[in-house]
């Protein structure tokens, strides 16, 4: 199987969610009314959604380097808050469109 990848720079928060599946308890982006359905995890995966959509295929997993503290735009999110960046990337198989072959001939 074929994958198309990106090497990707992404902000702590999406490192979190990547490698965790949620960001921490005391995000800034906690709200009191949050439940398990609506929260600052799932907050957070739709902004990463709105760039690599899930239902296209694309996963992100984590590398292990690691930059310093950076104000480039995050490449997972797209937050612009700066802050320090990891690496990451984002993957999804090439599936190749299915050709259908000639017939064989058949035998008399």
């Amino acid at each position: 199987m074929k994958y198309e990848t990106h090497e990707i720079s992404v902000c702590t928060d999406c490192l979190m969610l990547i490698a965790n599946g949620e960001v921490s308890d005391d995000h800034p982006d906690n709200r009191p009314d949050d439940d398990q359905d609506n929260n600052a995890s799932s907050r957070h995966a739709n902004k990463i959604n709105a760039i690599w959509p899930f239902e296209n295929g694309w996963h992100l997993s984590i590398g292990d380097d690691h930059t310093e503290f950076s104000w480039r735009r995050c490449e997972g999110c797209g937050s612009r808050l700066g802050g320090d960046r990891e690496q990451a990337f984002a993957m999804r198989s090439i599936t190749l469109q299915h050709i259908t072959p000639e017939p064989l001939p058949t035998r008399k």
